[in-house]
């Protein structure tokens, strides 16, 4: 988890996937700390943009442990970024059923309805960090779509939404903002100070 923190994805997905098996090995596929790496290899995976593995990944980890609202969060995200909508609106939904509570879970269901054109999604929150950034903090409520994604997901977002960005220091909300003003997008606000 350390290597992917500091960027490098390639040995960390190596040394996770050892780890998941030594742990599924001594603690079974259901214990908190396979759970976690398998969690941390996921995460990885997406990160690195191996967006299919991490859906499987997140898959196993759901059936696993299909008591894990935050699993099917992070799996709903996952099928987002793949744009396979459909599955998304249903891993929330199952995170919901779980824990109705669960803010990131129905925040992200009202993201992934504005991407299909929703016109009473409201006000949206957007983070362009990088996931792990996203993982270690958030505003809660907010989404999770990182900046070298918004070229490709922002068109889909409907032009009378109003959308706010974020981000850690404002650097990449500000330039999330020109880009999307760049797309036509003229309701798209950067949280000042990041």
């Amino acid at each position: 988890a350390c290597l992917a923190q500091r960027g490098e994805n390639g040995a960390a997905i190596v040394l996770l996937r050892e780890a998941l098996v030594g742990l599924r090995a001594a603690f079974g596929a259901t214990h908190r700390k396979t759970l976690h790496a398998a969690a941390n290899l996921a995460c990885s995976l997406r990160d690195s943009g191996a967006l299919e593995r991490a859906a499987q990944s997140y898959l196993r980890q759901t059936q696993a442990y299909p008591g894990d609202a935050m699993a099917f969060t992070d799996l709903g995200n996952t099928w987002r970024e793949l744009g396979r909508h459909q599955e998304a609106l249903a891993a929330y939904d199952q995170a919901l059923r779980i824990a109705p509570q669960l803010a990131e879970a129905h925040f992200s269901r009202s993201f992934v309805r504005l991407l299909m054109g929703d016109p009473n999604s409201g006000l949206v929150v957007i983070d362009v960090g990088e996931a792990g950034e996203y993982r270690d903090w958030h505003i809660e409520g907010s989404f999770s779509l990182p900046l070298r994604r918004l070229t490709a997901e922002g068109p889909g977002l409907p032009q009378d939404s109003s959308v706010v960005f974020v981000s850690r220091m404002g650097r990449r909300s500000s330039l999330a903002v020109h880009i999307m003003q760049d797309l036509g997008h003229k309701k798209s606000f950067n949280l000042r100070g990041g």
